[in-house]
């Protein structure tokens, strides 16, 4: 009996959870993409259905976004939105493999993780689905929604995918409000947050330093900083600009789209250098 329930609780949890593991870095833009069986409800159906349609949205816009081979505005947001979707799907990945991992080894706090970890997870998923939505839905005359934000369930949301050996440390982070648009700002958060753990991933201490406060504009200013080995003086010129990158892989598209979205919500972005090294960025929102 024992060995049947263990059979049963493989197909019904653990299968669907790699096989959602093993599909969101394949996800592509410009080929077919793989839809995962799920029965019943709860979270576990919530988010395999959160997957799906995501995928139902790539496929029912593939003649759209084919056309990025003929026009070069539409060819650049293409760009913009593959280099998004990437940024977060590692960590969804890494989040997908410790809730297997904590099912392997006690089946009895895999509910709790899980029940932890879901809600992040299907907001990340819902994240993408929002960015290839706003590419279909493009064109000139398309504009932000601004409107007044709690700052800490976004910046709460983007921290979610972390990978816990990281040390953050926050600051004022609670009962910020700022102006601006929730799916792009949570995009510039992952874009600067997942930079930064580039940056610190072969620290012995890595860490991330978020604060907040108000300047006397007065503007709602977001600092974040890590303890890595900053950026040489010489390449600091080229921060916002097309293809910079201080890494060997990526696209170098993270800063650029940062810096246009901070500006399409009445906000800039800047770069600076953290007392004790690493480097830093500050937001500012109206």
């Amino acid at each position: 009996v024992g060995t049947g329930l263990s059979a049963v609780i493989n197909y019904r949890i653990i299968k669907p959870l790699r096989q959602l593991g093993e599909q969101l870095p394949k996800i592509s833009l410009d080929q077919t993409n793989y839809k995962i069986q799920i029965s019943g409800s709860g979270d576990l159906a919530q988010l395999i259905q959160s997957y799906n349609r995501l995928i139902d949205r790539i496929e029912n816009n593939l003649e759209v976004i084919k056309l990025k081979e003929q026009s070069k505005a539409l060819k650049n947001l293409a760009l913009q939105v593959a280099h998004d979707i990437r940024n977060p799907l590692t960590p969804l990945k890494l989040n997908l493999q410790y809730l297997i991992h904590v099912f392997e080894r006690d089946p009895e706090a895999f509910s709790i993780q899980f029940q932890s970890k879901a809600h992040q997870l299907i907001q990340q998923i819902e994240h993408i689905n929002q960015m290839v939505q706003r590419f279909s839905d493009f064109s000139g005359s398309e504009s932000i929604k601004i409107q007044s934000l709690e700052f800490e369930p976004l910046l709460n949301a983007a921290l979610s995918l972390i990978p816990q050996k990281v040390q953050v440390n926050l600051s004022n982070t609670s009962a910020l409000t700022i102006m601006g648009e929730s799916q792009s700002v949570l995009r510039v958060l992952n874009n600067l947050l997942q930079n930064a753990v580039q940056a610190i991933e072969h620290n012995t201490t890595p860490q991330i330093t978020i604060n907040t406060f108000k300047n006397d504009e007065p503007m709602a200013v977001i600092e974040i900083e890590d303890n890595g080995k900053g950026i040489p003086a010489e390449r600091r010129t080229q921060l916002f600009k097309y293809q910079f990158s201080s890494k060997t892989s990526g696209s170098g598209m993270g800063l650029m789209l940062s810096q246009e979205l901070m500006k399409a919500m009445g906000g800039q972005i800047e770069y600076y250098e953290p007392v004790l090294g690493g480097t830093g960025f500050r937001l500012f929102f109206k």
